[in-house]
């Protein structure tokens, strides 16, 4: 589903999330066209807009390092 992000989101109606993990959110950011995480405070809005056009291969491989992380 499309959640909102107030810096840039507003172009497009908010950019497509395809997964949560934690307070983390993996989005399509359609403008950079490309994956990116961000925290999220409140469900539907996406705290903070990044440009990092990963895949979504990549996203996922960070957020695995992030439960590494987390784990220890």
């Amino acid at each position: 589903e499309k959640w909102i992000e107030e810096e840039y989101g507003k172009e497009g109606d908010g950019f497509w999330v395809v997964g949560l993990i934690g307070r983390k959110v993996i989005y399509y950011n359609d403008i950079e066209e490309g994956f990116n995480i961000s925290d999220y405070t409140t469900f539907g809005t996406i705290d903070e807009y990044i440009c990092n056009q990963d895949d979504l291969r990549i996203a996922i491989l960070n957020i695995y390092e992030l439960l590494k992380f987390w784990k220890k």
